[in-house]
Order: C-alpha cells, then structure tokens, then sequence
C-alpha cells in the first residue's frame, strides 16, 4: 500500500471510529435531555461551518467540516434562570431553569454512554474471545536485562522478581510492563524479590519509540516461551519464512527454551547473521537470517515477536464480570496517565493526537475487525475519563461549576460563567494545538 493510500486509509478509520466515540457521546446528553424535557436548539456532529443542517420535529440537525468533536446545544444553556426565554420555548425546559440534579445527569450523560457503550463492547468481545496475556498468571519474572541498559546499570538480573514499580505493586508481569512504559521522564526506584529478600534499586528509564510513541523502558525482558507469536512485513524473518505458531529450538547451534535467549543471542551477534532452528507442526526447518537495525527500538531485529496472548472465551454471564474488569483498568491506567502528567513522569508527547490516533487506528485495523473494535472501547473509555476533568470547556468543567453553585444555593453570574468556559475553551485550545504539533514532529 503506497504512502498516500495508507494515509488516507488510516484517515478514514480514524474518522470511523471518532465519529462513533461522539455519536455515542453527544446521544447520552441528547436522549437525557429529551428524557427530562429539556429544550435543546441543535444536535452537531463536528465544529467549524456548517456541512449539513437540518430542521427537525424538536431540534437542528447538523453536520460540521471538523469532525473530530461535536456537541448538543441545549436552550439556556449558559444562561441564568431570570433570563428571557426565546419565543415559543417553555421556560420549564430552559437549561438554566431546571433542577441542578436534572443538569448534572445531563451532563455526565455523555461519559455514561461512552462507558456503557466500552462495556457491551468488551462483553462482546469477552464472549467471542479476548487476547490475554500468556503471563497474567504468573509472577513478574525478569528473563533477560539487555547489556548496558538501565536495568543493567541499577543492578537488576535475570531471575529477579520484580514486586513494585514506582511504589505501585504489581501481581504480575502485564501490570509491571505497564508501569515501565508509562515512566518516562524521571528515575523510579524498582523492587525485587532476590533469594528471598527484597531490594530497591533505583533506575533511569530510557526513552523508546512504539507507534510513534514515546514510552519509557529499562531494558528488562519476562520469561516467555520461544514461540513466534507475529512476523513484520518486509523482515529479515518474513524472507526467510518465518510464520506465527514456529517454536524456536536453537540459535547458532544452541538449544533455547525461552524468548529471552534469542534476544541475548541478537544482542551478543552486533548484526552478523544468525542460524536458528525451528519446529513446525511435527516438523523442523533450518534458516539463517541477517538483522537488521531499526532506528526506532535501537536495536537489531528480526521482524517477529513473541507469543504474548492467548485467546480466553468467557460465556455469558462470564463475559459482563470480564467486560467490567476492562472497563476499570482502562479507566485507571487514564487516571493514572494524568497524575503521571502531573507529577512530569510522562512528557506532554505521551498524549495522542488527531495525528498519531489516525495512525494508530490504520495500524489496529490492518491487523483486523476485533483489534480495531477492541482498540474503539479503549479509545471511548479514556476519552469518556478525559471529558470528566474539572476542566472548563469539557463535561467536567460544567460539572464543577454545577458543583459550585450547589454549595453557593445560587447561579453564578452569567458574565463570571461566560469568562470561565471562555478561558477554559482557551487553554483547551492550545493544549490541543500543542499535541497535535507534537504528534506532527513524530512523523518526521
């Protein structure tokens, strides 16, 4: 697929699945809405000029150029209760005339939706089968440190038990990785269970590129069996054969049981070609292949990876418990995202942008339906979380201000509300404007 096809395939997906996350979204404020009476002006898919616009039985419909966003206008909605209600509206279906109980389900309607809309969507997924980690029962085992990493340098070996990252436990190696790719920018003591007894060491995480992301690392490695589990196109692996489902018996005449010893075998050949040994089926095959640097894992590679997943089906009603284990985990790496923010563990390019989430989306959906539908109910829960930061201009933002006039047992004057959401809008605006700058640098 030429450069430009792929772009605007990934363009395309990426405005499926967004369209799909603000549809959902805006249908949560609209159908609550509608649910207590409220009178609402427009229902709008996008910003900027309008595209589309249409008179409907209670309100416009609209379609606006810029899709990546969209909003439901209610009647009142940034007004005070002794304003004049337009002709032929019912000042009891005034926004600001309703019950602040009434707004605050409006207004949270929306994440509602998202979630909900994530949750029958890994249900699904749940019962049909969901990829879990080969590892998810086991301890976090380190199987090799890369020579020269940070984990080399603070100490870490092969053998040792990671039980804490940054403070955080971890049960087992899903969790403990997860914790190392969100690390970015600060050192953060590791600790493990060696012999019996634990040690704290502190490390330096590195920073590497994955989908032109940036994500900590330290150069630790879990034991995993020596199965191929995806061969890249166009790599040293691919001309030389290699398929999914290969079990690797030997490189350079040395028997392996575990991944790990093939990266070390990578590692301590700097590039010259290799011989491995591998079963097929009731068969084995030898090949020999040459790796080839890549600029981005800083490193050589062969083009495949390891069996990381297993595919789990889990029958109804098995499938909500799973579904709803999803949906909290999601939820909490994004809290836990933010605070990293905050606390500058992560830099401000970790965010996604419109540019780096086209990409991503066209990536997922080239490897299939179930990864590209996996990947919208992860996208819909953080962004879902995302709206709910007590931010003005986002759902969170109104909340907050509902919040404050609740404690106050009185509106805000209309003016002090127009200068919040105008500032909030503001800063959202150039927050938005810096990602999107950042996640074009990504691509050059």
């Amino acid at each position: 697929m030429s450069g430009v096809l792929s772009a605007a395939f990934s363009v395309v997906v990426f405005l499926l699945v967004i369209g799909a996350i603000v549809l959902v979204h805006e249908m949560g404020h609209y159908l609550v809405g509608r649910l207590y009476g409220f009178a609402i002006e427009a229902f709008s898919i996008g910003f900027g000029p309008k595209l589309l616009d249409r008179p409907g039985r209670r309100n416009r419909w609209q379609l606006r150029w810029i899709l990546v966003g969209g909003y439901v206008k209610f009647v009142g909605e940034m007004d005070n209760p002794d304003c004049s209600v337009p002709e032929g509206i019912e000042p009891a279906s005034v926004f600001s005339r309703k019950p602040r109980w009434q707004r605050f389900l409006v207004l949270v309607a929306g994440v509602a939706f998202n979630v909900f809309a994530a949750y029958l969507l890994f249900a699904g997924l749940a019962w049909y089968g969901v990829e879990e980690s080969i590892t998810r029962d086991r301890p976090a085992l380190i199987g090799l440190v890369a020579p020269g990493s940070p984990a080399e340098q603070a100490g870490l070996r092969r053998g040792d038990r990671v039980v804490s990252v940054d403070s955080r436990r971890v049960k087992n190696w899903q969790e403990a990785e997860q914790e190392f790719f969100t690390l970015i920018s600060k050192p953060y003591p590791v600790t493990v269970l060696r012999e019996g007894r634990e040690l704290s060491v502190l490390v330096t995480p590195q920073q590497v590129t994955i989908l032109k992301q940036p994500m900590g690392s330290i150069g630790v490695f879990s034991v995993r069996p020596a199965v191929i589990g995806a061969v890249g196109e166009k790599t040293p692996a691919m001309e030389a054969g290699l398929r999914p489902g290969d079990v690797l018996l030997e490189v350079e005449g040395a028997p392996i049981e575990y991944w790990d010893q093939l990266q070390q075998a990578l590692a301590d050949n700097a590039g010259t070609p290799v011989h491995l040994k591998v079963r097929r089926g009731q068969g084995t095959l030898a090949v020999d292949l040459a790796p080839r640097w890549d600029a981005e894992a800083k490193r050589y590679l062969l083009g495949v990876l390891p069996q990381e997943t297993t595919l789990v089906r889990y029958p109804f009603p098995a499938c909500l418990g799973k579904a709803g284990a999803l949906v909290a985990e999601q939820s909490t790496l994004a809290f836990r995202t933010f605070a990293k923010l905050l606390e500058r563990k992560m830099p401000i390019s970790a965010l996604s942008g419109p540019p780096t989430l086209a990409y991503i989306s066209g990536e997922v959906a080239r490897t299939g339906l179930y990864n590209l539908l996996f990947l919208l109910g992860v996208i819909s829960v953080q962004i879902g979380i995302f709206n709910l930061l007590p931010v003005p201009g986002l759902d969170g933002g109104h909340v907050f201000v509902l919040a404050v006039e609740s404690v106050l047992r009185r509106d805000l004057p209309l003016s002090v509300k127009e200068w919040i959401m105008r500032v909030g809008f503001g800063l959202l605006i150039v927050l938005f404007a810096a990602i999107v700058v950042l996640d074009i640098a990504k691509f050059f």
